[in-house]
């Protein structure tokens, strides 16, 4: 079973998994990206502990062509 500091850690990862989701959701993203010139966007947590930073690599290559889709819309 998971400790309260292992769920916690995972809840900061999904946190920052949906926030960089919702960046290719904004207006500003999806123009970009229709003009293919969206900059790259990261998640990455840091762990307090030991000050180290996590790079979740998240793959937003689905949701860039989602946003592009739903941007001809």
């Amino acid at each position: 079973m998971p400790t309260q500091e292992e769920c916690l850690n995972s809840l900061s990862e999904l946190n920052v998994i949906m926030q960089v989701k919702n960046l290719y959701q904004t207006s500003i993203m999806r123009q970009a990206l229709q003009q293919q010139k969206a900059p790259e966007v990261h998640g990455w947590v840091v762990d307090l502990k030991t000050g180290l930073i996590k790079d979740l690599h998240i793959l937003t290559k689905q949701w860039k062509l989602r946003s592009l889709s739903f941007a001809a819309f």
